[in-house]
């Protein structure tokens, strides 16, 4: 009964319905855990997310499961924030799109870590000094 009120609204319900389905709709940004895990590598998505998980395994040796759990994790992260990124390339990002991004590089960043495979450095003393001596040598604005 639904699908009939919704096709008498929408006379294309059915070939978008067809196309997508339930849950294969296009992924993006938001997607679920579960929309990821169905995508195939015959698509840009799939072969990002095969090179990323080809890519650390074989930094890392034979992966753990634990490893392997993370491994998953950046993957989907790297996917998300391209996703992000391509669409930041075609129109100006939101407030709560760039957001997301900064949340889904810190994650990122924190599962290679936990993988051991970034080392955080400390801050460069030099550029610190840098942007010290600029700070101190500008012009400073008298209010008259």
């Amino acid at each position: 009964m639904e699908a009939t009120a919704e096709c008498a609204i929408d006379p294309l319900w059915k070939r978008r319905h067809r196309k997508w389905g339930r849950d294969n709709g296009p992924v993006g940004p938001y997607s679920s855990l579960k929309r990821l895990g169905k995508i195939t590598s015959r698509r840009w998505e799939g072969r990002l997310l095969r090179d990323v998980r080809e890519t650390l395994a074989a930094q890392i040796g034979t992966p753990t499961a634990a490893q392997r759990l993370l491994i998953e994790d950046v993957a989907g992260l790297t996917l998300r924030i391209e996703k992000l990124e391509r669409k930041a390339a075609l129109q100006e990002p939101t407030e709560v799109e760039h957001r997301f991004c900064v949340y889904y590089r810190n994650s990122r960043r924190r599962a290679l870590q936990a993988l051991g495979l970034t080392e955080v450095e400390p801050p460069n003393s030099e550029a610190d000094s840098l942007v010290e001596s600029i700070m101190a040598n500008a012009p400073s604005e008298q209010s008259g």
